[in-house]
């Protein structure tokens, strides 16, 4: 594995990654090689199993692993502030937000940049499926971005 990989990754993880990184050689990303795209883009495995034999692929989808670079991967924490219920459009990609609801979401974090100019505020998606209907959970939030290596 000689390419290095930089990755942003939520603070939800970081106790995980730290365990692989201090015990299992570090953190290793398989991207997607599925022409389809497939659900999951990444995924993220210790560099060595149990054992210590290198980690095997995932999947059939997945190629070359790709090790974390920890001195320029970037720990992103994600603080919700608000959430609304929104509309949902098919593509022929697959799904996303309708364009209310988005125009909604940018409007939202842009009054919050507003008041906040020194934060970031960013809006997170997923998609509910109640009898039969489809929305969206919309979350926005602040973002804080930091250096894997500069936290404790």
């Amino acid at each position: 594995m000689e390419k290095r990989f930089n990755f942003e990754f939520d603070a939800e993880h970081l106790p995980k990654f730290r365990e692989w990184i201090a015990t299992r050689g570090g953190v290793i990303v398989w991207e997607n090689q599925e022409i389809g795209g497939g659900a999951a883009r990444k995924v993220m495995t210790p560099a060595l199993t149990e054992d210590g034999a290198p980690y095997p692929p995932p999947n059939w989808r997945y190629g070359k692993p790709l090790l974390l670079d920890v001195d320029s991967a970037i720990v992103g924490t994600f603080t919700v502030l608000e959430k609304f219920r929104g509309r949902v459009k098919k593509f022929y990609w697959g799904m996303g937000l309708a364009a209310a609801t988005e125009a909604k979401a940018e409007k939202l974090c842009e009054l919050r940049r507003l008041r906040s100019p020194s934060s970031k505020f960013e809006y997170r998606y997923t998609f509910d499926f109640d009898y039969g209907a489809t929305y969206a959970q919309v979350e926005i939030g602040e973002i804080v971005r930091e250096l894997l290596r500069n936290m404790a």
